[in-house]
């Protein structure tokens, strides 16, 4: 496209400060010198026109790139240079509430046209606006941040506006057939951290998108309404079943929003029941401490005599590895239980981190390790999942060609510690809210061999599954999961060891059962406004939940293995 040079300043004077009608107003506008458009595209003509004047003038995506060729002399009107352009490239003019839209005659076309401005109002050029989910290419606005959609299919749309240095907003809008749709849209603009303040607004917000009127006369409305906390599929599922069909709604899940369409009636009593629905939704937070000791270690400690005893109080100035001295008040035990045993009453007379005390010193000596502590935030009533597994391979899957080669890919299945909760919280109104947890919990590892045949990828398991109902901030154990690692170990002569019917004498085997426990120590705390962004406490978290009265145990009657093996 050529280069052109406007050769004279349009300047307009307006002979009335009075606007009526658009028509009235182009006439009213004179040019003042004779002025020369030469090779210029309609739309920026039309652009320089529209910021001399205060007029919005603009073309339709399909002629603003039309050349034109004009010469106006001094005194012409507005009017009628708009006049001369349409009759030379056969346009004709098109309102939208203060706009001037040049299109072509007799196009008839579904059109979307909007503007958008910053917070003075001021159009705002070079924004992106995007139909999300359509074929409809993105396009930026023009001077005075106008933009235009022509030939479009009716239907409701998503725009998405993008500019540097604004936040990028999003609005619904209803497409008309064979009809111009207006739309206006503010941006905010950002602050140097890059951040946007928003109001709070109270109650719904929601948008009419406009109305119309159905064969009986039935005003139709059609209204967006944008949500705070639920989701736009639930609440759309139940207004529907509510409504018996009267009304039309359509769901937006990525912008949290709802466009309804029906009498004002229907629209009303939806919108009450959107405002009641629309909730914040709970959450809770959810921390586990996985513990991983060995065989009947607990047990040997003493561990279910101490919680079985909650109310003793047990006093003690020292500890030796012989016995224990003790001033003050007691509760009756053996002392010639051992070390680790007076190491571990011992702590419980501390009152306060019976448990986190016990496993550091329990670490020490190798009896038990800490696998986890993991903390997660779970909405109400959906599932959160702690895994610690690892990945092994317990078979291989072989697949043929067409040609017979035969190519083998590895079997891998996860095993370890699998624990999964459900919260849901039961409002207590005047009383303390509770947590009904659903939990499931899996210890499993797998019966590997040297090959891969038979059961070799057998996997062994020990599972718990349960519900119970908590406190606030109450403290639940977990025990009775067993895990077993059989480890075969052959020891043989090199070269000896592979002889047929000689090898016997020449190698071993030596077999071990590895026996070990998995304990799971959880809290449940209802998140609110006041806690939601607070760091999680671990030593808060492993406060000795016997001597607070806030423990619940799910922790099955010892028994001991029998000499025989032992049970999983």
């Amino acid at each position: 496209m050529r280069k052109y040079i406007f050769i004279l300043l349009i300047i307009f004077t307006v002979g009335s400060t009075t606007f009526g009608a658009p028509t009235k107003k182009l006439s009213q506008l004179k040019f003042e010198e004779d002025t020369d458009f030469n090779g210029t595209r309609l739309s920026d003509a039309l652009a320089l026109m529209s910021k001399v004047t205060k007029v919005t003038i603009v073309a339709d995506s399909e002629v603003k790139d039309v050349i034109i060729d004009l010469y106006i002399n001094k005194g012409q009107s507005l009017r009628e240079v708009l006049d001369i352009i349409e009759v030379t490239n056969n346009l004709e003019e098109i309102y939208i509430d203060k706009i001037v839209m040049l299109t072509k005659t007799g196009k008839g076309s579904t059109t979307l046209i909007g503007k958008i401005v910053g917070e003075s109002d001021q159009g705002l050029a070079d924004t992106r606006v995007t139909l999300v989910d359509s074929e409809y290419k993105t396009i930026k606005t023009e001077a005075g941040g106008i933009f235009i959609y022509d030939n479009i299919r009716p239907g409701i749309y998503i725009i998405k506006l993008e500019k540097d240095g604004y936040a990028t907003s999003s609005e619904v809008v209803d497409i008309k057939q064979n009809k111009t749709t207006n739309i206006n849209i503010i941006l905010d603009k950002k602050n140097k951290e890059g951040l946007v303040v928003v109001k709070v607004e109270e109650g719904l917000r929601e948008k009419n998108l406009g109305s119309s009127k159905n064969n009986e006369g039935t005003e139709i409305v059609t209204e967006r309404i944008e949500l705070k906390h639920a989701y736009a599929e639930d609440i759309k599922g139940m207004i529907e079943s509510i409504s018996g069909g009267n009304l039309k709604v359509s769901a937006f899940s990525k912008l949290h929003m709802l466009v309804l369409k029906g009498d004002k009636t229907d629209i009303g009593i939806a919108k009450k029941l959107i405002e009641d629905m629309d909730r914040p939704v709970k959450q809770v937070r959810i921390t586990a401490q996985v513990l991983d000791t060995t065989d009947n270690l607990f047990e040997d400690l003493g561990f279910d005599w101490l919680f079985s005893n909650t109310d003793s109080s047990i006093s003690s100035n020292s500890v030796d590895t012989d016995g224990v001295s003790t001033e003050g008040t007691t509760s009756s035990f053996s002392s010639s239980t051992g070390a680790g045993v007076l190491s571990f009453l011992d702590l419980f007379n501390d009152a306060d981190n019976l448990i986190n005390l016990s496993i550091n010193i329990l670490q020490q000596t190798e009896e038990l390790n800490v696998s986890s502590v993991p903390s997660v935030v779970v909405v109400n009533g959906e599932e959160a999942e702690f895994n610690v597994t690892e990945e092994v391979i317990v078979g291989t899957e072989t697949d043929t060609d067409d040609d017979g080669n035969e190519t083998e890919t590895p079997i891998w299945e996860e095993a370890g510690t699998l624990f999964s909760v459900t919260p849901t919280i039961r409002e207590g109104g005047d009383d303390p809210d509770t947590i009904i947890l659903e939990i499931s919990s899996e210890v499993s590892d797998f019966k590997l061999t040297s090959g891969y045949d038979g059961d070799s990828g057998a996997k062994l398991a020990s599972t718990i599954t349960t519900k119970v109902q908590v406190q606030d901030g109450e403290v639940l154990f977990i025990g009775g999961l067993k895990k077993t690692t059989v480890k075969e170990t052959i020891y043989k002569v090199p070269i000896l060891g592979d002889i047929p019917v000689l090898q016997t004498l020449f190698r071993s085997t030596s077999t071990t059962n590895d026996v070990r426990q998995i304990y799971i120590q959880i809290t449940a705390e209802i998140v609110d406004q006041e806690n939601s962004n607070k760091e999680i406490d671990l030593n808060s978290f492993r406060k000795n939940p016997a001597t607070t009265g806030k423990l619940k145990r799910i922790y099955p009657d010892f028994e001991k293995p029998e000499e025989e093996g032992i049970s999983l």
